[in-house]
């Protein structure tokens, strides 16, 4: 069970990092890519991160296990939405002459708010490792899960912008994005089952 929390941690990381370079990608081809619309994007997004791992250390300790995989399920939809509605609320917003940096905070939010579903979960996968040993093992655990999100982040960072986008598009990119962060949710939904868990990804793939 470790390791399929350490993968799913890394795949959070890895998606929730390839998520901030799509967006800063998309942003781009309205509004620019100079250091300050890729800047106000990345402070958006880390804000979400912020809020995230923090309400979710405030969680921890009331949720069980099947509510990451609600979580991760959510997220997707979130994702989804970002992805159908980005172009034309984009566009919209760059003809009517709206200010750049104020499309790059929105862009920000967008993505932001599927990046902070899939936050949430790393300190409540943490608890649930640590009360599966006696003593206090939530330090352990929430150093271990940040470790391994953050090495997805490199990941991501990596293969996102260097090989996926080049290669397979954007369209593709997010696509699998969002299949990564379902497939995570569906893999504990079949250990844990959840209806609320299927729900959120049978509205994620009708979208």
């Amino acid at each position: 069970m470790r390791f399929l929390i350490l993968l799913l941690a890394f795949i959070e990381g890895f998606v929730s990092l390839g998520v901030e370079v799509y967006s800063m990608k998309v942003a781009s081809l309205f509004i620019g890519s100079n250091v300050m619309m890729t800047g106000t994007i990345l402070a958006m997004i880390l804000l979400f991160i912020a809020l995230g791992y923090y309400i979710g250390g405030r969680l921890s300790s009331k949720s069980e296990i099947y509510t990451v995989s609600t979580l991760f399920a959510i997220a997707g939809l979130f994702y989804e939405i970002a992805y159908a509605v980005k172009f034309p609320l984009l566009a919209f917003l760059s003809i009517t002459n709206v200010d750049p940096i104020l499309i790059a905070m929105i862009t920000g939010v967008l993505f932001g708010i599927g990046v902070f579903f899939g936050c949430l979960v790393v300190p409540l996968m943490a608890s649930f490792l640590s009360k599966q040993e006696s003593g206090n093992t939530t330090g352990k655990y929430t150093g271990m899960l940040v470790a391994v999100t953050t090495i997805g982040n490199v990941v991501g960072s990596m293969l996102v912008p260097i090989y996926m986008i080049p290669f397979l598009g954007l369209s593709s990119t997010m696509q699998i994005l969002i299949y990564l962060i379902l497939g995570a949710s569906l893999t504990l939904a079949i250990r844990y089952p959840s209806w609320k868990t299927l729900l959120f990804i049978l509205i994620s793939i009708f979208i």
